[in-house]
């Protein structure tokens, strides 16, 4: 393959925010779950109007506004205390299953990195708790100039930590209006669909689909 670099988005991609239901549901019983997918949506919901509006905040406070949000929206009660609690099971996410074999035989061969809209110091936190912190050669921030993914200034950032050409990167996400931002921008990306759900219609596709990060490893081999 041409590539030098792969890119990484972490949420959903690499790391499963599911892991959130053990703190919602604890809380909240089976409103917990609806809670889970709720808070996913309007955090990203959030980082886009925002992206929109130039009101810029940065991704841990969007994280928690969306959660009160959802919180509200199911008409659920809550305290400073729990908000707290529940926010701080996004920095403890657990890889998927494949991740940290596969990503470590990736690194053997590619300059590995992370773009993600989070905040450097979560970035770096969820990392290292989802113990792949040793197979990644650089976490980048996508928000660092106060605009979030999918803007091109955010794929920006990339640059700022490779000397890849853009031809020579790949792109990786679960998410496929990320894909889409990422293909628009002018990167080979790599859909991971793990749900086996239909791409979003929005202009650009996939240049490559796989389910998972070994499909990935196994288009990265030939």
């Amino acid at each position: 393959m041409k590539y030098k670099a792969v890119v990484f988005d972490l949420y959903g991609t690499l790391v499963n925010t599911e892991g959130t239901m053990s703190a919602c549901v604890s809380q909240y019983g089976e409103k917990g779950v609806e809670l889970v997918t709720l808070w996913r949506r309007f955090q990203l919901e959030f980082s886009w109007l925002r992206s929109l509006t130039g009101d810029f905040k940065d991704f841990d406070q969007i994280t928690t506004d969306a959660l009160i949000y959802s919180v509200q929206l199911l008409g659920l009660e809550y305290d400073e205390e729990i908000i707290e609690r529940i926010t701080k099971s996004y920095l403890d996410l657990p890889a998927f299953e494949e991740v940290p074999t596969v990503l470590s035989r990736i690194k053997e061969k590619y300059e590995t990195l992370i773009l993600s809209n989070g905040t450097p110091s979560s970035i770096s936190t969820v990392v290292s708790n989802a113990k792949v912190d040793r197979d990644i050669n650089h976490l980048v921030s996508a928000a660092a100039e106060g605009i979030y993914k999918p803007s091109p200034k955010a794929y920006d950032q990339v640059f700022t930590f490779t000397s890849s050409s853009k031809e020579e990167i790949i792109f990786v996400s679960s998410n496929s209006w990320d894909i889409n931002g990422a293909s628009t921008y002018g990167f080979d990306t790599f859909w991971v669909n793990r749900r086996n759900a239909p791409f979003e219609n929005l202009g650009a596709r996939a240049k490559y689909i796989g389910r998972d990060l070994r499909d990935l490893e196994t288009l990265l081999n030939h």
